[in-house]
């Protein structure tokens, strides 16, 4: 008994000795505040507003989630040479981006404002709206600065944070210069983690870079997203994703025979320079045709001011026999929605056209206009006809023009007018290259005796395609 007694004892005056003492309490107290202090002053500091980017997941069957979202790919090609992103290397924190618009007289926003992100080398848009509504807003025109800057804030805050990467604003902008039109634009920046290293691409300094440029060839005709050995023009398009300035000419032709790469001589010539962190967009004029066969395209580009510094871009395309190309048809992926609202649409001014089906037999429209005032259409720089929409699922999407004929006439009309001299003839496929059966319609833009191109009305007409007209089997 006495043995277990001590026993006892000696547990008990472990157990005491294991009892924390007031200095380590105190201890622990102090080194807690002292914690609970330097995580204030840090989010003091960083904010308080920092979420968790939500990653990019490829998932097996090829798509591409985000936050909940399923991202759509984007191949379309847009000229991005007159807007850029101020100061576009973002951070995870950042919430807001700069848009600078260049060169631009006036310029009216609204439209629709998509993030994309860029992939592997491929673009998907992230399909959330960020601007106020799916249509052009009615706003007053921004004046530009004495620089020639228009600027606009564009809030990205409803993606509620995004991971680092690469990513450009795909947007629709209203401009007015002479005339009023919808824009579509690019727009490039990079997203880095707070303090984190900016990217090479951002740099306006160094040597010419293979890593700068994305070349890309395709169809003229937007239908059709096949080249074919009947078509003359063809779509060339450099991305410069780099802070540096490069000038551009198409370099050599090779066509694969047996294996090897064989010179093939061709007629075109095109130089264009590309600023940075823009997309340029090119018309390739051919004499002949391609026969069909594997080709390679080389781009002669060099550093503006420095001819010496020279990369040599190069893509690989197909042509395919114009019988065996798939049926022509709209991709509504790759379609904008049209800036127009029927309802929305002149009073004083309208268009009639005699006959609106077109098919191989018919492919032009007579169309006569008819107004109850004066006004005035066409300019020497811009087409007669302003834009061509599609119907498909009934909704209204505008219909992509490569211009092979241009209408390019200042007329006035008015009640006066005689019937010769506002009626006129107007062969759609020729601005389209292609067009598949379906429903359309023509638009123009109209402006008031005295306005000075600034106050545009417009006016609209139905019409219906029977069957697939194309423009480049008309020329064989």
């Amino acid at each position: 008994m006495e043995k277990l007694s001590a026993k006892l004892s000696r547990v008990s005056s472990l157990v005491k000795l294991r009892k924390p003492s007031r200095v380590i309490i105190t201890l622990s107290v102090a080194l807690a505040a002292a914690l609970a202090a330097a995580l204030c002053l840090w989010l003091a500091a960083n904010g308080t507003d920092r979420t968790i980017a939500a990653p990019f997941i490829m998932q097996p069957d090829g798509t591409v989630t985000w936050s909940g979202h399923e991202l759509i790919r984007d191949d379309r090609l847009y000229d991005s040479t007159s807007i850029q992103v101020h100061d576009n290397v973002l951070t995870t924190r950042d919430r807001t981006l700069t848009m600078v618009f260049i060169n631009w007289r006036e310029a009216e926003y609204g439209a629709t404002e998509h993030v994309q992100v860029n992939l592997d080398g491929t673009w998907y848009t992230i399909p959330v709206n960020l601007a106020e509504n799916d249509s052009i807003l009615s706003i007053p025109p921004r004046i530009p600065d004495k620089q020639g800057r228009v600027e606009r804030t564009v809030d990205i805050s409803a993606l509620g944070g995004l991971p680092p990467g690469r990513y450009r604003l795909d947007a629709q902008y209203r401009t007015q210069w002479r005339i009023e039109y919808v824009l579509s634009v690019y727009a490039y920046f990079w997203i880095i983690e707070p303090g984190g290293e900016r990217p090479p691409e951002s740099d306006t300094e160094g040597p010419a870079r293979l890593e700068d440029i994305v070349f890309r060839m395709e169809p003229a005709a937007e239908a059709r997203r096949v080249i074919t050995d009947l078509d003359t023009i063809i779509v060339t398009y450099a991305e410069n994703l780099s802070g540096k300035w490069y000038v551009t000419t198409l370099g050599e032709l090779e066509m694969k025979q047996g294996g090897e790469w064989v010179h093939v001589e061709f007629q075109g010539h095109n130089l264009y320079l590309i600023g940075e962190w823009r997309g340029q967009r090119m018309l390739f004029y051919l004499r002949q045709p391609l026969q069909a066969g594997e080709y390679r395209m080389r781009l002669n580009m060099h550093r503006f001011g420095d001819e010496q510094d020279r990369i040599a871009p190069e893509y690989e395309f197909t042509v395919v026999a114009y019988d065996e190309a798939p049926e022509p048809t709209w991709d509504v992926s790759r379609l904008r929605l049209s800036g127009y609202d029927a309802a929305e649409q002149s009073t004083d001014v309208w268009i009639t056209i005699e006959s609106p089906v077109l098919n191989t037999g018919n492919t032009t429209l007579d169309a006569v206009i008819t107004a109850n005032q004066g006004f005035a259409y066409g300019t020497m720089m811009h087409t007669m006809i302003d834009a061509l929409d599609v119907q498909i699922g009934g909704i209204w999407y505008s219909v992509p023009f490569i211009d092979l004929v241009f209408y390019g006439v200042q007329r006035s009309v008015g009640p006066d007018t005689d019937i010769a001299d506002r009626s006129f003839a107007y062969c759609p496929v020729s601005q389209a290259g292609i067009l598949p059966a379906g429903q359309y319609r023509l638009i123009m833009d109209f402006f008031r005796d005295g306005d000075d191109y600034r106050n545009n009305e417009f006016a609209m007409a139905d019409f219906t395609v029977e069957e697939t007209l194309d423009w480049f089997s008309w020329q064989d």
